[in-house]
């Protein structure tokens, strides 16, 4: 599997090497499915039935220059803040402010005389939710079922859920989660 330490810290090719910003975002992506599959397989190797019906979710993000990779599974949401400086000139919608440069105060706390700042978020993944329509068919070729938790008295309760078609077993609110077979 892969080994953050071994893979990335200690590379033979000397301490730059190692930097995510040396490593292609090919090999990136390459690397989270490896890793994703990794977990899922090490999950259900070491819990077997007692976590196919329930399981985790997860997200990364990894930076690159200003290029961003998101990976995720589940409802886990990667969201990015991303600073508006007013007074500045309107971008194209009109906002009147611009978008600040993305690596420029990157991990440092926002101020300074130029103008006053505010962010606004903007999502840089989409959850895994059984009720999307291709979340849906996709649960659904697999044999699984989407709906609701059904209400002690009749008609459903809560959010929508992947249940196993026979025996009816499972209820979970994501459509994928780590663990979850």
């Amino acid at each position: 599997g892969f080994s953050a330490d071994k893979d990335l810290v200690n590379d033979p090719r000397g301490a730059d090497a190692g930097h995510v910003s040396a490593i292609s975002a090919a090999t990136v992506v390459t690397v989270l499915k490896d890793a994703f599959g990794t977990a899922q397989k090490s999950l259900l190797r070491a819990h077997g039935a007692d976590c196919a019906e329930s399981g985790s979710t997860c997200v990364v993000c990894v930076r690159r220059g200003d290029n961003l990779i998101v990976a995720n599974v589940g409802d886990s949401r990667c969201v990015l803040g991303r600073r508006v400086v007013a007074g500045s000139n309107p971008g194209a919608g009109g906002g009147g402010g611009r978008d600040a440069p993305f690596a420029s105060g990157f991990g440092r706390a926002s101020g300074g005389s130029k103008g006053s700042s505010s962010y606004v978020a903007i999502d840089l993944s989409v959850d895994h939710k059984p009720d999307r329509p291709d979340e849906a068919a996709r649960v659904a070729r697999a044999g699984g079922v989407v709906e609701p938790a059904r209400a002690l008295h009749g008609g459903h309760a809560g959010p929508a859920r992947v249940w196993r078609r026979f025996p009816r077993a499972g209820g979970l609110a994501v459509s994928r989660a780590f663990g979850d077979s």
